[in-house]
């Protein structure tokens, strides 16, 4: 299947468009230009074996599957479970829900991979799945982070807010019978649309903003979830290297004697606080905007493409493996442990080496490692490695 990036995912609306008047803003329904625009990307046999042969670092992670239902009094519940109760589950008529596929599945990789690489701002990014039989799907929420909505098979019938409730909510809302009748957050389902989703229809929805959802036949799809950067992540990086500087910041105080009422170690402990906050005003103090906009950019290479003469370094030792592609044929996998960060055509395998082989380089120094390759392309592996952190610019 083609490549599927951010703006093939908003089509038919352009992609300026999107960030301008969506983005984190107002939903978006997109319906598919094409019945197969989302063809191959995955399919129910694909989530059976992910769910039975996990891999990556959420693997043994209890919240990786689950099931969703109504309880007695017709609230949503769920509940963790394992792979031998997806298909009995199914057939009691719970929604299965199964997290992290990204780490298991090498083409959902790939997707992960295109998606940040367009959309050119530092955010986590995960793959979930959920199969519904009819009749079957979620309770009245909001959840603290967007989400686009990727309907592979089947039919499903959504009831969204327009517009966040809440703006970046810090935490998901499920609200039961009361709060609804409460209008809790301004709720109003009077105010909610209505779209049934097709194969290969997209629907964006930020953060906060309302929804609940029904199948109406068996159906099946992914959810991006996107969890931005916020300014407490970039500033805890640059500061935890000057806040260890000092050997006593490197552990918490012990217990203030042998009853936590004890009034002497009490004070002790108070007075250990005091010294670390102490060691943090003045970790702060001298932490400067400019730092802060360094590491921001980091996060998100905006500077253009790669030019030949860019000084490049290895930021992350990755390893590679070759493997079979969705239609046979041979692809390469680059890995961290276990997470699957991009899946490249069989002939980058000896750009793969020599990138393995060379700590620090310049960027036409890359052409003699895929001969075979022109530079335009070489140029797109170099600035893809950038995206996912295996390279920085030098």
């Amino acid at each position: 299947m083609p490549t599927l990036d951010l703006a093939a995912l908003v089509a038919p609306l352009a992609l300026n468009e999107f960030v301008k008047r969506h983005w984190e803003r107002r939903s978006l329904y997109a319906p598919a230009p094409s019945p197969d625009r989302l063809t191959g990307l995955f399919d129910r046999a694909r989530l059976m074996a992910a769910a039975h042969h996990p891999r990556g670092a959420h693997a043994h992670d209890p919240r990786r599957l689950k099931a969703g239902f109504r309880d007695p009094r017709g609230e949503h519940a769920e509940l963790a479970i394992d792979a031998a109760q997806v298909e009995p589950l199914l057939a009691a008529g719970m929604t299965v829900q199964a997290e992290w596929l990204h780490e298991t599945d090498p083409g959902l990789a790939a997707l992960v991979a295109d998606i940040r690489r367009s959309l050119a701002v530092p955010v986590e990014l995960d793959v979930a799945a959920f199969l519904s039989p009819a009749g079957s799907g979620y309770g009245l929420h909001f959840d603290t982070t967007s989400m686009f909505v990727l309907q592979l098979a089947g039919t499903k019938r959504w009831h969204y807010a327009p517009t966040p409730a809440v703006a970046r909510p810090l935490t998901n809302v499920i609200p039961d019978a009361a709060a609804r009748a409460a209008r809790v957050h301004g709720f109003d389902e009077s105010a909610l649309l209505v779209q049934e989703l097709s194969p290969g229809d997209v629907l964006y929805l930020p953060a906060g903003a309302w929804h609940h959802v029904k199948a109406t036949s068996e159906s099946l799809h992914v959810c991006l979830t996107l969890r931005p950067v916020n300014v407490l992540d970039l500033a805890r990086d640059l500061l935890l290297d000057d806040l260890l500087a000092d050997v006593r910041g490197r552990a918490l105080p012990e217990r203030p004697g042998p009853h936590p009422t004890d009034a002497d170690g009490r004070a002790r402990t108070e007075a250990h606080f005091a010294a670390r906050l102490d060691g943090l005003r003045r970790a702060v103090e001298r932490l400067t905007p400019a730092a802060l906009a360094d590491a921001w950019l980091a996060e998100a290479p905006i500077d253009g493409p790669i030019a030949r003469d860019a000084a490049l370094e290895r930021a992350l030792d990755v390893s590679h493996r070759r493997a079979a592609g969705a239609d046979g044929e041979a692809v390469v996998l680059v890995t961290d442990g276990d997470a699957v960060l991009a899946t490249l055509p069989a002939e980058a395998e000896g750009f793969l080496e020599g990138l393995r082989a060379n700590a620090r380089f310049v960027a036409k120094e890359a052409q003699a490692w895929a001969p075979d390759l022109p530079w335009e392309d070489v140029a797109m592996l170099l600035g893809e490695f950038v995206a996912l952190g295996v390279l920085r610019r030098g």
